[in-house]
Parts: structure tokens; C-alpha cells; sequence
């Protein structure tokens, strides 16, 4: 009888245990919410939260990787990315030129499916796209077309840009409210590209654009003042084309730029020879129908890189 009852109560010992376990396991996978990737296409990036601030590097996104609501992912402007949320409900494919985080892009693809007619899932129970990635190719830079924002400047021009980079306007500095980084992003890799985030759709505003001539490359010339009026060391340049292209001192050294972008056509590409060359220079162009990402690809697009 004594023997039974300590087999009894080593049973219900290991039973509240392995009870203790599974709660916990329980509670762990709620906390953290993993989303399946589905389908990529285009070279779509991923900025890892769970990773040391150190060692934060971004890298290409895979079908059937998993990825956390606060993970930054990047989708270039002719990419598309479709994600499994909780690896339970599937979403519709969603656009490229974009950098956000993962939640927000959930969010996304909750509010495409409300809108849309269609439960994106075949017969068969398999996910079917909803977009599909048709004109994907790159279009060669000589017929490409361009945005209706982009004017060709001349090199007298350039010249007067560039004499007057660190002239900001007294009523631009007035508008213009303070940045402010939240918590959820102050640990991103790169300072100065966090800001050139937050600076460029300062430009797009109504009330600015028409302040500042009807010559759209003016634009693109006062986003330039923004970067060099909040200490950001930035330079001025024309593309293939003659278009009007920002250069900007990314605050890391060569051998840091996987912590800019794992596609290192965004992170190389024909500098001045007159910049330093211990600092990462990125290149970016500004309209005010694009954002920050697109400008960038298309900086980038424009010297031959895909």
C-alpha cells in the first residue's frame, strides 16, 4: 500500500510538470506571433528583431521563412510578398515599394482582403495570387518611363544647387516639426537612413510643393536642404538622364553595410569621386508621388543596378 502511494504521487508529480511545461510552450507561442512566408518575388528583405542590436543585418527573405509582427521587411517597388498570418489565415499578396513592419504589413493584408471580392485560395486549398507579377522585368533606364516629376536639370543648375545646399528657407525651417523616433525603431542600424525616412514625405505636402516653384526638381533640391540642414553630410548629383540625384552619408563604414541592405545595389554605386571613402554613401531621388524606398531603387535603377 505504501509503494502504491508513492507511485501515486511521482505520477501526479511528473503530470504537473509536463502540465507546467505545456503552458509555458503555450504562452511562449502566443507572446510571439510567427507568420509564414508564402511566396516572394523580387529580392525582398528582412531586418530581424529578435537579433542583437550588433549583429542586426538585413537579409533576403525565403518562401517558408518565418517572421515576428516587429521584424522590418522590405519589398522592392516591383516586388510582391504574401504572408500565412499565425501559419493559420492566408493573406492576399501585397505590393511592393514598401520598408515596414511586419504587423503593419498584416494589417495590410486584413484590410486588402475586406476590400477584395475574392478569398484568395483555390479549390484545391493551396494559396492562389492575387497579383500577379506581370511587367516585372526591369525596363532598360533609355525607355523606361520616367516619373512626371523628374526634370532633367542642367549642369549650370546643378552648380547653384549646390552653392546654395546649406540655404534652407526661414519658412520651410518654421513648418517643419521636430523628427521623433519611436521606441519600437530607435534601435534601427543606421541613424541617418532612419531620418532621411522620416524627412522625405516632409516634401510631398501641398502647401510646401507649391511654395517651392512649379520646377519639380526644386523637390528634390529641398529634400536635399532638409539631409544637410539636420546634420546629415549630403552631396548633389545627376543620374544617366540629368535627373537630380541626392547623395547622403549613410553614418556606416564599408563593412557594415549589411546592416544597410543585404542587396548591394541598393549600398554600390558610381560616387563622386570627392566623397569620402570611409563612410557608405547612398543614392536616392525624390518625388513627391513616390517614398522613401522607391526613391531609392530608383537612384539606383538609374545608374544600371538592379
Amino acid at each position: 500500500m505504501r509503494l502504491s502511494k508513492s507511485k501515486l504521487k511521482n505520477g501526479f508529480t511528473v503530470f504537473c510538470y509536463l502540465l507546467i511545461v505545456m503552458i509555458l510552450l503555450l504562452t511562449s507561442s502566443s507572446v510571439i506571433a510567427s507568420h509564414r512566408t508564402l511566396f516572394t518575388f523580387g529580392k525582398v528583405e528582412v531586418l530581424r528583431t529578435s537579433d542583437p542590436n550588433e549583429n542586426k543585418v538585413w537579409v533576403f527573405l525565403r518562401r517558408g521563412d518565418f517572421v515576428n509582427d516587429q521584424d522590418l521587411v522590405r519589398i522592392p517597388p516591383r516586388g510582391l510578398l504574401r504572408l500565412k498570418y499565425n501559419d493559420q489565415d492566408l493573406l492576399p499578396t501585397l505590393p511592393g515599394g514598401r520598408e515596414s513592419k511586419v504587423i503593419d504589413l498584416i494589417r495590410s493584408g486584413f484590410d486588402r482582403r475586406r476590400k477584395s471580392r475574392n478569398i484568395n485560395q483555390s479549390l484545391s486549398g493551396q494559396p492562389a495570387l492575387d497579383v500577379l507579377p506581370l511587367e516585372s522585368k526591369l525596363i532598360p533606364s533609355e525607355t523606361r518611363k520616367k516619373s512626371k516629376y523628374l526634370d532633367s536639370i542642367d549642369q549650370g543648375k546643378l552648380a547653384k544647387f549646390r552653392q546654395h545646399l546649406g540655404n534652407l528657407p526661414t519658412d520651410i525651417i518654421t513648418q517643419f516639426p521636430s523628427p521623433t523616433f519611436s521606441r519600437s525603431t530607435g534601435n534601427y542600424p543606421s541613424h541617418n537612413i532612419q531620418l532621411a525616412q522620416l524627412l522625405y514625405p516632409f516634401c510631398t505636402k501641398v502647401d510646401i510643393a507649391q511654395g517651392v516653384h512649379s520646377d519639380f526638381s526644386n523637390l528634390g533640391f529641398l529634400y536635399a536642404q532638409l539631409l544637410y540642414y539636420f546634420k546629415i553630410p549630403t552631396k548633389l548629383d545627376v543620374d544617366q538622364s540629368g535627373n537630380l540625384k541626392i547623395l547622403f552619408d549613410s553614418g556606416l563604414q564599408p563593412d557594415e553595410w549589411k546592416k544597410i541592405s543585404a542587396n548591394t545595389s541598393l549600398v554600390q554605386h558610381k560616387s563622386p569621386n570627392s566623397l569620402p571613402k570611409d563612410r557608405i554613401w547612398l543614392a536616392i531621388q525624390f518625388s513627391p508621388n513616390w517614398n522613401f524606398t522607391t526613391g531609392w531603387y530608383s537612384a539606383s535603377q538609374s545608374d544600371g543596378h538592379r
